[in-house]
């Protein structure tokens, strides 16, 4: 989204195009955004710490064979 606004002023400030995106619009898509990610990881759950490879990982830094 970031990217996109970014890439929309500048091509008005250009001249290439001729409309603005609105900072209302802007706030309101990343408010958007936001809750919906926010909504999708409650909905989720914690996440699952069972994984051999972070032990294997580990034992590997702290020098363990």
């Amino acid at each position: 989204m970031v990217g996109v606004k970014l890439l929309v002023e500048y091509l008005n400030t250009a001249g290439y195009v001729h409309f603005e995106i609105d900072k209302w619009l802007s706030l309101l898509l990343i408010v958007v955004i936001f809750t919906v990610a926010y909504l999708r990881a409650r909905r989720k759950g914690p996440v699952d710490d069972a994984d051999p490879m972070a032990d294997e990982a580990s034992d590997l830094l702290k020098g363990k064979s």
